[in-house]
């Protein structure tokens, strides 16, 4: 917006036909001029919709990322769809019905910052004593045992279709290429 050469109009026609946007519905905002600055913040709050996850409603956890750290096994990022998170609750997935025991909860900020709880519509960083990435199915739901929840509409478990030659620099390292393979997971 703030430069000369800027296709303003273009662009609005290109995001109207790809995304299916109102020009009308967009700001200009420049945050070399500060052009339209103001106006970014309440416009979020009035066009974002109020959070529908609730403490009250059944506990679901969408999981939504996840990858293996050497000392405490599988990571996983996950949003709380309902009800409330800490360590020690016990959680079982709807893709694999395998049953869960959260050991910890943290935030992700410059470092994970340990919590006792997540509540309705948190991110955090959940160790759930996964042993293997392929435990963590990108797109699972997770609910208390005692009251099962669907899945999230939509989930598919996901199909790896990256083809690689790998082959080690010494054949005595077939072993720990076999290693480091399963724990890489797409």
């Amino acid at each position: 917006v703030a430069l000369a050469h800027a296709d303003v109009a273009g662009t609005l026609e290109q995001m109207s036909s790809a995304f299916d946007i109102d020009p009308s519905d967009t700001l200009a905002i420049s945050a070399k001029t500060g052009l339209g600055v103001d106006a970014l913040l309440p416009t979020l709050l009035e066009r974002t919709p109020p959070l529908s996850a609730r403490e009250d409603s059944p506990l679901r956890i969408l999981l939504f990322d996840a990858w293996y750290d050497e000392h405490r096994g599988v990571l996983c990022l996950m949003q709380v769809l309902g009800g409330k998170l800490q360590p020690g609750t016990r959680l079982v997935s709807a893709a694999s019905k395998k049953e869960y025991t959260v050991l910890s909860v943290s935030l992700m900020r410059i470092a994970q910052i340990p919590v006792d709880r997540l509540g309705p519509g948190q991110v955090g960083c959940v160790c759930l004593g996964m042993k293997a990435i392929s435990e963590a199915s990108i797109g699972d739901t997770f609910s208390h045992p005692s009251s099962p929840q669907p899945a999230v509409p939509g989930f598919k478990r996901p199909q790896a279709m990256v083809f690689a030659g790998l082959y080690p620099t010494l054949e005595s390292g077939f072993g720990e290429l076999q290693t480091a393979m399963d724990r890489f997971l797409l």
